[in-house]
């Protein structure tokens, strides 16, 4: 049974309070059975979203780069850079994101808007990822130099931008690039039963819905970018802000158990300080043993 994270729109009643509601309504559900076998949700539960899975460092020739997996939906993200970029990308006064979206097909995006040619549907997306990330990075040391991005499509299972942005996001912490903050998208979608969905999957986008928002967050809650297809009041957009924001709190939690696995693999693999310390210890005195017995050779 496909998992739904459901949250229902206040009606009318004036005896319950907004801050009621929304603590109340909102129902979550995980999946009982993980599709991917290096998801493991006894290391990383997902309460609000669908659950996501990450490989990080999956390809050689890039600085960075991360496979993330958001429910059913997959990309892959590979960043250069800082780098030298297309002669038409550079600045004088700073440096450049350059983004190059790849589908499944070149042309077939379901991404694009169904009024619009996909093609200039992609390159819209290309450019909702500079805006986010050119002010995520610092840029202003590399003039002329810039960051190449590459985002390559595996599945769409819904909510793909967010899956592309979150993965975007990974691939620079993998890399090391420099960051003023990470970042973090969500989808939900409004449907005609008044009921918000996180995180909405192909199947319940296929079902129509009055509203789609899509949110994306730095670590500090700042809003960086937000889009809102449809006609909402008030009240539901500020409750969908509330349960985005979740959502982001979710992914960043994530992204930091993520960073922090990948650490310890190369400081110890998962050791404690304290016998990271004894090792280094037990390294420093075998050096100054050796350095003394060339000593006593050579007189």
């Amino acid at each position: 049974m496909e998992d739904e994270f459901i949250t229902t729109v206040k009606e009318e009643k004036p005896e319950v309070s907004d801050d009621e509601f929304s603590e109340a309504s909102l129902e979550c559900r995980l999946k009982s059975n993980l599709i991917y076998e290096h998801v493991d949700a006894a290391e990383f539960v997902f309460k609000y979203l669908r659950p996501a899975s990450c490989q990080t460092g999956i390809l050689s020739h890039p600085h960075g780069s991360a496979k993330f997996s958001q429910g059913d939906s997959c990309v892959i993200a590979a960043v250069f850079g800082p780098t030298e970029i297309r002669i038409s990308k550079e600045l004088p006064q700073r440096g450049a994101v350059d983004v190059l979206y790849r589908p499944k097909v070149t042309g077939t995006s379901q991404l694009a808007s169904p009024v619009m040619d996909p093609v200039i549907g992609e390159r819209n997306i290309e450019n909702i990822l500079v805006s986010i990330f050119e002010t995520s990075i610092y840029l202003e040391e590399i003039s002329r130099l810039g960051y190449n991005i590459i985002i390559h499509e595996f599945h769409d299972d819904g909510s793909l931008l967010a899956a592309c942005i979150n993965a975007v996001t990974v691939a620079l912490l993998d890399g090391g690039c420099s960051l003023r903050h990470t970042v973090a998208a969500v989808t939900m979608i409004l449907t005609s039963e008044m009921k918000l969905i996180i995180d909405p999957s192909s199947r319940q986008l296929e079902k129509g819905y009055d509203a789609k928002f899509i949110y994306v967050f730095s670590n500090e809650m700042e809003i960086l970018y937000a889009n809102v297809h449809g006609h909402v009041d008030s009240k539901t957009l500020n409750l969908a802000l509330s349960q985005a924001q979740l959502g982001a709190t979710e992914l960043f939690e994530y992204f930091y158990f993520l960073i922090t696995k990948k650490s310890q693999k190369y400081l110890g693999m998962g050791k404690s300080d304290q016998e990271n310390s004894n090792e280094v210890k037990v390294k420093l005195e075998k050096v100054k043993l050796s350095d003394e017995d060339e000593l006593m050779s050579e007189s």
